[in-house]
């Protein structure tokens, strides 16, 4: 009785996301009742199941197995798992939607992107329930991956912006990073090796939680509505990173590295982030900065062993910041008016200990106002790297492909017959082709039909490296996954060559959707399958290869993961570059404009000789 109940928990907002998303309900009325429905039904279905497991005693709960797909060892299960972190997390969960999406009706009322909203917001929904009941690492990577791109859609709600989009990629390329982490700890799960088991489930805890040194984007990411930023950033989504560290701390809680790891992220995180949080100049990033340092403090209770302290603090955490941020427009309203009959030579006192660190102020002011410089580290440590490599291999791009093309060839043609040593020398070769692929297409931003040719080149070298690494020589996982790449990077080329035919150069956030909406869905396709969402076939067919690498080379599988992630990045990024954003209409030339004045001015000369 339990497992269809959960069922219905995250089928009902999923399949009436999509209604929404296919525009079957359109008017505004009709959409809010179906929203509210959706997350009534989920609430319910979940309490209903939460009560029958407490009359059942409380003991931990699996569900039955049930194998969705198996080759070669690999096996990817649907099990779903209830106990009493769960249980506590999911009321979690179903209340602050609830309250959510209750409060979204008035407050979006009559906005362009009403219908919009709350399809991603009961995606979102159905996403956290995934994450919070899986039972194993690869169910939950799959609600994992959608949050990751609701919190992306939110971010750039008002994508007519340039800010939102830019900053919804800004935290998109952090949670990229996340992915990483929580892919490959995806593949090691059946294995003994806990030490980097639990060093890769704190990277993936760290990007998607904002601890250091990725806190930066969480004033970012408030660009969304204000509903959205508190379900995400205040209530749900900035604690998902330590509620995987909660449901997984069987598997690394006896590694002494990974505890203090844990212990110094949270409180390097706690103490700058409080810093950061006293000198923002908006409310919601005081209230966001604030959340996450409550979130360090809940990585060093993890790590210390108090799980009961920790899921309390992260209940109370969540509610009260999801609170805050919901009545942050009025307590703005409020304090101007205070302001404006008070005035504003008001006293400001200074703390007691100012005294002691008075001349440390202006610094420590400075280093928070800039946000601990963390936003250039990661700049300058990861992304100017990739884009100078992208310069000096743009210039020989054609002589990049064609050494691929036949490099491939060869490879594919020898492998079998080849040593094992040499495989792998060759599967490395595949690999920094790849790179040198995503690095292209990392600087071909301008010409978005050439970008996603080079993603797609990329994804299709991945591929033949890992035929090659594999011992058997495993045919059906490189096969499946360049197959299904191929088809997705297929639609988005022809997507971006309805709007820019011919390989034309366009401006950054060009704003096509709003004139091309057909172009705009099949490249939305196109980026989802490359950056591996679930439901389409390169999320299995990523895990497929992890699968065959990482019995053959750590290295190896840490790099494929990488470029994988990269590339998934650089689709979606493709994607808003060219269709979000406000759209205008060619300008002529200037040469054109001269052109075009001239022979008016000749044509008004003949007009008065002849008169």
């Amino acid at each position: 009785m339990i497992e269809p109940l959960l069922l219905l928990s995250i089928l009902g907002p999923l399949v009436l996301a999509l209604a929404l998303s296919l525009r079957l309900i359109t008017s505004e009325r009709a959409v809010a009742y179906v929203a509210e429905s959706a997350g009534a039904m989920s609430a319910f279905t979940s309490l209903a199941s939460v009560v029958i497991w407490l009359a059942h005693g409380a003991r931990p709960l699996l569900t039955a197995p049930h194998v969705l797909f198996e080759h070669a060892g690999y096996r990817f299960t649907f099990q779903l798992g209830l106990d009493d972190d769960s249980v506590i997390f999911l009321i979690l969960v179903q209340f602050t939607t609830g309250m959510v999406l209750r409060f979204s009706r008035f407050y979006l009322h009559r906005e362009p992107g009403f219908r919009r909203f709350f399809a991603t917001v009961l995606m979102f929904q159905g996403a956290m329930c995934v994450l919070t009941l899986a039972a194993n690492l690869d169910l939950m990577f799959a609600g994992w991956e959608m949050v990751g791109f609701s919190s992306f859609l939110l971010i750039a709600f008002y994508w007519e912006r340039h800010s939102p989009v830019r900053n919804a990629l800004k935290t998109y390329s952090v949670y990229r990073v996340a992915d990483m982490g929580m892919l490959l700890a995806a593949g090691l799960a059946e294995t003994s090796n806990h030490r980097a088991l639990g060093l890769l489930l704190l990277l993936a805890a760290i990007g998607k939680s904002a601890q250091f040194p990725f806190s930066f984007w969480v004033p970012r990411a408030m660009e969304g509505p204000t509903p959205s930023s508190a379900l995400f950033y205040g209530a749900l989504s900035v604690h998902a990173g330590a509620y995987l560290l909660l449901r997984t701390a069987h598997l690394w809680d006896d590694v002494t590295l990974v505890r203090i790891c844990m212990a110094a992220v949270g409180l390097v995180t706690a103490t700058l982030c409080s810093m950061f949080a006293r000198v923002q100049p908006t409310i919601k990033g005081q209230v966001g900065y604030a959340s996450v340092t409550q979130v360090g403090i809940i990585f060093v209770e993890l790590a210390l062993g108090l799980r009961a302290v920790a899921l309390a603090h992260m209940v109370c955490n969540a509610l009260l910041r999801c609170y805050q941020l919901l009545v942050s427009p009025s307590a703005v309203a409020y304090l101007l008016r205070r302001q404006a009959s008070a005035g504003s030579a008001q006293r400001i006192g200074h703390p007691r200990y100012a005294r002691l660190v008075r001349s440390w102020i202006s610094p420590l002011y400075v280093f928070a106002l800039s946000e601990g410089y963390l936003k250039d580290t990661v700049k300058l440590a990861i992304w100017s790297p990739l884009r100078r490599l992208g310069r000096l291999v743009l210039p020989w791009r054609t002589a990049l492909l064609a050494m691929g093309v036949l490099g491939t060839t060869i490879a594919l043609a020898l492998a079998p017959r080849t040593s094992h040593r040499w495989a792998l020398v060759v599967g490395w070769g595949f690999i920094a082709q790849a790179l040198l692929c995503s690095g292209t297409g990392l600087g071909s931003w301008r010409k978005p039909v050439h970008a996603m040719a080079w993603v797609s080149a990329s994804s299709i070298a991945i591929a033949a490296a890992v035929f090659v690494i594999s011992p058997a020589h495993d045919t059906f996982a490189g096969a499946v996954y360049a197959a299904a790449v191929a088809m997705l990077c297929a639609l988005g080329i022809a997507g971006t060559s309805m709007v820019v035919p011919g390989g034309r150069s366009i401006a950054r956030f060009a704003g096509f959707s709003e004139v091309h909406p057909l172009a705009t869905a099949l490249t939305l396709v196109s980026a989802l399958g490359i950056a591996g969402f679930p439901l389409l076939p390169t999320f299995l067919g990523e895990d497929l290869l992890l699968h065959d690498t990482l019995r053959v080379s750590m290295a190896a599988s840490v790099l494929i993961t990488g470029v994988l992630a990269l590339n998934g990045y650089l689709a979606v990024r493709n994607f808003a570059f060219t269709f979000l954003g406000e759209h205008r209409p060619e300008e002529p030339s200037r040469r054109g404009a001269q052109v075009g004045r001239l022979i008016e001015g000749s044509l008004e000369e003949c007009r008065t000789a002849e008169t």
